[in-house]
């Protein structure tokens, strides 16, 4: 199985070159899915693996920002009424 050599970053905490097992990359999105789901955005998501579990946090990192964005944007259209 493959394993993770990565830069992740998440919670303030940072794990360098970390070599990770399936289980260690499945616990970490999962802990990521949870938190965005309960709308906690301040978490930063970054890869630079190429592997399966990197592309999908990237996308999870890409989600994130989006949804920045976009309270962004409504926090600035509420502003104008």
């Amino acid at each position: 199985m493959k394993e993770l050599f990565s830069t992740i970053k998440s919670n303030g905490e940072m794990h360098k070159g970390a070599r990770r097992g399936i289980k260690g990359n499945l616990n970490i999105l999962t802990d990521s899915a949870k938190q965005i789901a309960c709308g906690d955005l301040d978490m930063n998501l970054a890869t630079n693996g190429k592997d399966e579990f990197s592309v999908l946090l990237n996308s999870f990192a890409n989600t994130i920002d989006v949804l920045r964005g976009t309270i962004t944007d409504i926090n600035t259209a509420t502003e104008k009424i």
